[in-house]
């Protein structure tokens, strides 16, 4: 029997690991990526021995994508951020971040009442039926569960760290409390080398297993057959038509509308699709100004800052270095990254 043929379109990790997958289960695949980079934002580049990320950070112990990395056989390495050195921003001051039941006991940034109540929600955190929460805000979902300003000020700030969103108007609660949930269950693992490595490990799984992987191959539009939604191929920039029985668009709403503009559907979800959008300032530093602190995390306002590498290989100098990242989180802002070694 013959494999079937499949293009996969986007050479980020989503679209990397598909046509891995899609490979290793006998399809004749070939991955098409506009860029002369596969990996999209999930990028690392050194500098001075200091390696930092353009893009995701945290790989979720406890989610999806660690799965599907150890299907294929990718094991990442690195660690986990440590409990202690956490504090939470207030008004321009540290205070101690509530991280287990002694911390919050003695944090000074909740009140006795809003310690009670950031205990009940955290208690009963894992026992709630996300996907029965419909469309409910997350900011609805705050202001009936809890009754103090100090508590929702403190779970706002974990849903924007572990969500990258800070509208809590339009964030789903339901999306938001599920990966509040894998958060908490499991934590996060900073990689060691930083994410370029899961990239160069998936391409070399798909490679192995047959996959054709074209750089700087820019594809315009999906190619049915006429009068019927049956897909024929896909066409690249200049205009070659390459075949294909089936077609994996890794993209953006607005990157798959594009390539299918007669479809109503994908069109009006592009329309409707929000972007989230960061800020990023990473550092390179030969020592810490405040060598205990590894990890604050803002109350009043959408941004945190994180030591990478006290937990992953990201640094020169065997850990006598280390890498240093602010960020800002919401959907109005350009994102920017930069890196400075003093």
């Amino acid at each position: 029997m013959q494999a079937m043929k499949v293009a996969v379109v986007g050479g980020g990790l989503g679209g990397l690991t598909t046509a891995a997958l899609l490979a290793r289960g006998g399809c004749e695949v070939t991955l098409y990526e506009r860029s002369k980079h596969l990996g999209g934002r999930a990028r690392t580049t050194e500098v001075a021995g200091f390696r930092f990320n353009l893009g995701p950070h945290a790989l979720y112990r406890a989610g999806a994508a660690l799965r599907v990395l150890e299907r294929l056989g990718v094991k990442p390495t690195g660690g986990v951020p440590a409990q202690t050195g956490s504090h939470a921003l207030v008004a321009g001051r540290l205070h101690t971040l509530p991280r287990g039941a002694v911390t919050l006991m003695t944090t000074d940034v909740l009140s006795l009442a809003g310690k009670l109540e950031v205990a009940r929600v955290l208690a009963g955190l894992a026992r709630i039926d996300t996907q029965t929460l419909g469309a409910l805000s997350m900011r609805e979902w705050l202001e009936t569960r809890l009754t103090r300003k100090d508590s929702r000020a403190l779970i706002a700030a974990l849903i924007r760290v572990s969500t990258y969103c800070a509208d809590l108007e339009v964030l789903s609660a339901g999306a938001a409390l599920k990966q509040l949930q894998l958060a908490i269950a499991a934590n996060v693992l900073y990689v060691d080398g930083g994410w370029s490595t899961l990239v160069d490990a998936v391409e070399r799984v798909g490679r192995e297993a047959g996959a054709r992987l074209e750089l700087s191959a820019r594809v315009d539009a999906v190619v049915l057959q006429e009068g019927s939604e049956r897909v024929e191929g896909v066409r690249l920039v200049g205009g070659a038509v390459r075949g294909a029985d089936a077609v994996v668009l890794a993209g953006s709403p607005a990157d798959v509308a594009a390539l299918l503009p007669g479809d109503a559907v994908l069109a009006r979800e592009a329309r409707e699709a929000v972007p989230v959008q960061a800020a990023t300032l990473e550092l390179g530093l030969s020592a810490l100004p405040r060598p205990e602190a590894l990890f604050a995390l803002g109350l009043d306002g959408p941004w945190y800052a994180s030591v990478h590498s006290a937990a992953a290989k990201l640094a020169p100098g065997g850990g006598r270095w280390c890498t240093w990242r602010s960020t800002w989180v919401g959907r109005t802002r350009r994102r920017a990254s930069r890196s400075w070694k003093p």
